[in-house]
């Protein structure tokens, strides 16, 4: 009974560092996908050039 007394005990002294925790990895995929967003961004800036060089030779 003590036994179990304790784990509970801890577990609920251990909560607010799990939720910095989760936190800290919710940041961490936030981070991913901006970089991601950022090279869509980029790689959709080259299309918009090259359908303008398209656009400029087909006249």
């Amino acid at each position: 009974m003590l036994a179990y007394f304790l784990d509970v005990l801890l577990v609920k002294m251990m909560e607010p560092f799990l939720i910095i925790f989760d936190f800290t990895r919710v940041e961490k995929i936030i981070n991913e996908l901006q970089e991601q967003v950022q090279s869509v961004t980029i790689e959709l800036e080259k299309v918009k050039q090259w359908r303008e060089i398209a656009i400029k030779y087909q006249k």
